[in-house]
């Protein structure tokens, strides 16, 4: 293997401080010709990227300048843990982090978004996609994003699917693409086939799925290609976890808030405040097993920690029947609880503080649940 490192464990120091300003406003937007209220940050629908060399400080000023939304507002990044933080855990925009990867690209294309538009509420779930209007008609508005390849040349792409119900394949059009890390995690490289994004219509459904899609052309040329997608599975699944083999090989051992309750110096939480307590060392592990009896697949995001996944599958969890997955699991910041399935991950309790754990499921009904299921209190 060419490139073997601990991008965790061994970080260099540049001793640059790279510094943004935020600002959170509501207005109006139409990014697919559909225009409707909508919050951003610096006027921008994805919001700016963030640009940072492996080793920097990175320093972010968030300003809330919401004027029609009464709601609590915080910013909460994504891939990247905020230790010691979680009293101030506070993007909807990319972050590129430069540094050692497990394979040479020519040219970096920085963040490409995939996402889903509502209309009108979340409860509702009236989406399209990528342009308002099918294929090439007279009455579509907005535009295609267009790359630009060179023949022989490659390129790193940073897919970010930031949609609120739509899960998607990805893939480029008699190319292959090989993954180099996973939620900022290196991993070796395979390659696959699976711009054009397919919605899986298990999850979604978008009334232009066809029309979502990228134009990579070689030459001067942005006429839509006469190509050929790729056969895929329609599904709302992870990528197999014996294909996300991290490059550094890592192996686990065998009402009101919950933050407010704690800064009040609470103790005894009710069986309704869903905390799990978790008490050990530095250095000690803690599993969870997620199951859900819902037929619909959750993403299942924990914040201030790392997650290692252990199994997943659709079924009953039996510790006498499953068995977990020891030898370098892959590392994830979200991971996909299987519909009607279970998911078993192994955290880290190196980061003590309250820390929330959610699924995200826009589409789920306010009196089932909200966007959290529980959080972790972590205490040495």
């Amino acid at each position: 293997m060419e490139y073997c490192f601990d991008s965790f464990g061994m970080v260099p120091d540049t001793d640059i401080t790279r510094e943004y300003w935020f600002e959170l406003v509501d207005g109006t937007a139409s990014p697919v010709g559909y225009e409707r209220y909508a919050q951003s940050i610096n006027d921008s629908i994805p919001g700016p990227t963030i640009f940072a060399n492996w080793g920097d400080t990175v320093t972010v000023q968030v300003t809330i300048l919401l004027s029609s939304s009464t709601n609590g507002t915080s910013i909460h990044f994504h891939g990247i843990r905020q230790d010691y933080t979680n009293p101030n855990e506070s993007v909807v925009g990319g972050i590129a982090i430069n540094g050692p990867a497990t394979a040479n690209y020519n040219d970096d294309l920085s963040a490409v978004f995939l996402n889903d538009w509502i209309h009108e509420t979340a409860d509702e779930l009236w989406t399209t996609a990528g342009v308002y209007g099918d294929g090439d008609d007279d009455d579509q508005t907005g535009s295609h994003l267009e790359l630009a390849f060179e023949k022989g040349a490659s390129y790193r792409m940073r897919l970010v699917n930031a949609a609120v119900d739509t899960p998607f394949e990805f893939s480029i059009d008699n190319h292959t693409l090989a993954p180099i890390a996973t939620d900022l995690v290196p991993i070796e490289p395979y390659i696959t086939t699976l711009v054009r994004a397919v919605p899986q219509v298990a999850r979604s459904d978008n009334d232009s799925g066809d029309s979502i899609r990228a134009i990579a052309h070689y030459g001067s040329s942005t006429d839509t290609p006469p190509t050929t997608g790729y056969e895929y599975q329609d599904s709302c699944s992870d990528e197999d976890a014996s294909d996300l083999y991290r490059n550094y090989p890592k192996f686990a051992d065998s009402a009101t808030p919950t933050l407010l309750q704690v800064y009040e110096n609470v103790t005894s939480f009710k069986t309704d405040d869903n905390v799990i307590e978790l008490d050990g060392d530095a250095d000690d592990w803690a599993y969870l097993v997620i199951e859900t009896t819902f037929t619909v697949s959750h993403l299942i995001h924990p914040h201030g920690f790392y997650s290692y996944v252990l199994a997943q599958d659709e079924g009953i969890y039996s510790s006498s029947s499953v068995t977990l997955n020891l030898d370098n699991p892959p590392r994830r910041d979200t991971s996909m609880l299987p519909s009607a399935g279970y998911l078993v991950i192994a955290v880290p309790l190196d980061n003590p503080g309250v820390w929330i754990m959610h699924f995200t499921l826009a589409s789920t009904p306010p009196r089932v649940s909200t966007s959290s299921f529980s959080s972790a209190k972590i205490t040495y």
